[in-house]
C-alpha cells in the first residue's frame, strides 16, 4: 500500500475502502452467548474485558431483559446462557458495524479459573447512554 504512514500502523489496524464500515464508540448493546462451564453469576455492573478483533478493552456489563419495551435490570446466574446487555467501555474503540462477533472476559479472575465469559453479537451502536 502506498502513502501509509507505518508510524500510525499497530497490531490489529484495519485497512478498508469502505469507511462506513467501521464507528468509534463507548457504548454498545449485544446480545451475550454464554460460555458453559463459565460458573460465576454476571452482575449488573460488572467489571469486564472486551476483544474487538485483536483489542482488548475494559468496561462494564449491564445485562437487562425487556419487559413491555422497556429495559429491566437483571443479575445473570451462572445457568442462564443467553441475555442481552449494555457494555459501557472506558474509552472509544473502533467497532465494525457489520458481522461483529467479539470475545468477553473477566481478566480480573485469578489465572487458575475460566476466565472466558463468552461470545458477543453486536445489536447496536450507541451516541448516548440509553436511558
Amino acid at each position: 500500500m502506498k502513502g501509509v504512514d507505518l508510524k500510525k500502523v499497530f497490531r490489529g489496524c484495519y485497512a478498508t475502502t469502505n469507511p462506513n464500515a467501521f464507528e468509534y464508540s463507548k457504548i454498545i448493546e449485544v446480545e451475550v452467548n454464554k460460555n458453559t462451564h463459565f460458573k460465576r453469576k454476571t452482575d449488573f455492573g460488572t467489571q469486564i474485558h472486551i476483544t474487538i478483533g485483536m483489542l482488548t478493552s475494559t468496561g462494564n456489563i449491564y445485562p437487562y431483559h425487556e419487559l413491555d419495551g422497556k429495559r429491566v435490570q437483571m443479575n445473570v446466574s451462572n445457568k442462564e446462557r443467553e441475555f442481552k446487555a449494555l457494555i459501557l467501555l472506558k474509552k472509544n474503540v473502533l467497532i465494525r458495524t457489520e458481522r461483529t462477533t467479539m470475545l468477553l472476559s473477566r481478566l480480573d479472575l485469578p489465572p487458575t479459573t475460566l476466565r472466558i465469559l463468552g461470545s458477543l453479537k453486536l445489536l447496536k451502536i450507541h451516541k448516548e447512554p440509553p436511558l
